[in-house]
């Protein structure tokens, strides 16, 4: 009787272990499926909005070998143009090599990935492609795409030469001029005081002794 119910509850543990893992698995296929069909609208959207089209793209070289250059075959390569040509592919366009404009290039010539992100705010560029900073004066010309990396930037400066003298009138800078000077005038007075003090002690005793008779006298009368 003992083995039957312990035969009997470990085919309903089996059971209920069986179905415990079925569900799972019914439940991971439905969250993949569900994320695939996700992916599969916004791939969809991005082809209804640009398959068929050409668009304008102004390509900012860097040549780091890495980012975004001319190969020896004078094709563009890097990291960057992988991106472009694999979104290309995907969203089915095409594009037209596109630089900016002369007086884009008057307004910016200091900056070519200014001058590109003006000209995308002008209608005359379609997308820049390069390693673009997102900065806040530029955000207000045009979007930009999610960031791909963060770039650490340091500024150096030369080390400025000191002197002797320079070196010693560091201890002065932690208070003005004005503040030294009421210290110094303040430690002389202190210290004329002081000397005065354990220079004269008698005569100060005895002053202090007649006051004290006088002060006594004037009581009695």
């Amino acid at each position: 009787m003992i083995f039957r119910q312990l035969c009997k509850s470990q085919i309903f543990a089996t059971l209920v272990f069986f179905c415990a893992l079925v569900g799972h698995v019914l439940c991971t296929n439905g969250s993949e499926l569900q994320a695939s069909s996700r992916f599969s609208t916004r791939n969809t959207a991005i082809q209804d909005g640009l398959q068929g089209r050409s668009i304008r793209v102004n390509f900012i070289r860097f040549e780091d070998g890495a980012t975004l250059y001319k190969d020896e075959n004078g094709n563009w390569a890097g990291m960057m143009w992988e991106i472009f040509d694999q979104i290309r592919k995907d969203a089915g366009f095409t594009y037209n090599e596109t630089h900016i404009t002369d007086a884009t290039y008057a307004e910016s010539p200091q900056s070519n990935y200014t001058g590109c992100v003006i000209d995308v705010g002008k209608g005359n560029i379609d997308l820049c492609v390069g390693d673009v900073w997102e900065t806040p004066s530029r955000r207000l010309l045009a979007s930009f795409t999610s960031p791909l990396w963060t770039d650490t930037m340091m500024l150096g400066v030369m080390e400025k030469q000191t002197t002797l003298a320079d070196e010693f009138g560091r201890v002065f800078l932690p208070f003005s001029t004005e503040l030294w000077i009421l210290t110094l005038a303040a430690y002389i007075v202190l210290s004329i005081l002081v000397a005065v003090l354990e220079t004269y002690p008698n005569a100060i005793a005895e002053s202090e002794d007649f006051e004290t008779g006088g002060s006594a006298l004037k009581n009695l009368a």
